[in-house]
């Protein structure tokens, strides 16, 4: 009866081993799984313009649009007016400046959103590095958050440096007009006076001696080689 007892106690043992085993192993890679899949849904910026790296010096002073590319939808409707207050543009001196946000109610471009500098003086300072920062909040469609502030800088282009280039490109080409001019003229000249030149070497009376013609036909002569 014992031995009986304990093959039964053994056998129960068993049982509970074989479906304690699978099942735990089951939910050991369903965490896995999941943990896979929240790792690579996660909120990312995948392009820019300017770019991240900071390497854009020409920004205008005016119209300043900053183009950004998202991995996921950052479009959604029910999504926007929190998404909307995710974009902080500051100067080098960390001062705000105001931005408008525009979402695309394209579904293609739904990874798109368009940041615009409104600075109240109408322009940013020339020559000056800026910043705009992506704030960590930002969610997608799918639930996922960019996770970490993103900062992309920028400067403005040199607008007194452009304008002297531009200054000094116009007196050259004014330069190089009224030289063109003068050349063209000295050349009309110089070909007005060898004309005339000509014209008076040549005496019909000597042709006339010369070619042993009438006086009226040297004349002719003459005038047919004007």
């Amino acid at each position: 009866m014992r031995r009986f007892t304990k093959i039964s106690a053994l056998a129960i043992w068993m049982s509970i081993v074989l479906l304690v085993v699978p099942l735990s192993t089951s939910i050991a890679t369903a965490a896995e799984e999941s943990s896979k899949k929240s790792t690579s849904g996660t909120l990312q910026l995948e392009e820019s313009y300017p770019h991240i790296d900071g390497t854009e010096t020409h920004m205008p002073v005016q119209n300043v649009g900053i183009k950004l590319y998202f991995t996921e939808n950052v479009s959604d409707k029910d999504l926007r007016k929190v998404n909307k207050t995710c974009f902080t543009l500051t100067d080098s001196k960390n001062k705000k400046v105001p931005v408008e946000v525009y979402f695309s109610d394209k579904s293609s471009d739904a990874n798109y959103i368009l940041v615009t500098a409104k600075p109240k003086s109408g322009s940013l300072e020339p020559k000056s590095v800026y910043k705009l920062t992506i704030s960590k909040k930002l969610k997608s469609s799918e639930g996922n958050l960019l996770g970490s502030n993103t900062v992309i800088p920028f400067q403005t282009v040199d607008t007194a440096g452009n304008t002297k280039v531009y200054m000094l490109l116009m007196v050259i080409m004014i330069v190089c007009m009224i030289g063109f001019t003068i050349i063209n003229k000295w050349r009309k000249e110089k070909a007005a006076v060898a004309s005339g030149a000509k014209e008076k070497a040549v005496n019909p009376y000597d042709l006339a001696k010369e070619k042993n013609i009438s006086v009226r036909e040297a004349v002719a002569l003459i005038e047919k080689d004007k």
